[in-house]
């Protein structure tokens, strides 16, 4: 299987490659081995299905963000990014903000805003 990996290195700068791996959990042991922490991981063929989907996505109700399921591994992604985020002191707006940014899904993108002006 290839899969489709995001990661943090040790010196806090962002990559992204592809990897061949029996499965999901060996790909996670063979970053974890290499002192990579993931951001995101997906299966190759899965990574092109997902992106139209994400465009179409409705624009969540107030903070109800849990109006569609979100796959775990953005999930995980999300956590880890925020994680990080605030232990190196960024103030939560802003944290959520980047995250905002940052996503390629429209759903959490529009979710992360509107808890951002919730928060500020």
């Amino acid at each position: 299987m290839e899969f489709v990996i995001r990661a943090i290195d040790s010196k806090g700068g962002e990559i992204e490659e592809q990897l061949r791996a029996g499965n999901e959990n060996e790909a996670v042991l063979q970053m974890h081995r290499r002192g990579y922490t993931i951001l995101r991981l997906s299966q190759k063929s899965e990574q092109a299905a997902a992106k139209p989907a994400a465009t179409t996505a409705q624009k969540p109700a107030g903070l109800s963000i849990f109006a569609r399921r979100v796959p775990f591994q953005e999930v995980v992604a999300l956590t880890r990014q925020l994680s990080v985020m605030i232990e190196t002191a960024v103030p939560l707006d802003e944290a959520l903000a980047a995250l905002a940014e940052n996503t390629d899904d429209a759903y959490l993108r529009d979710a992360f805003q509107t808890i951002c002006e919730k928060v500020s």
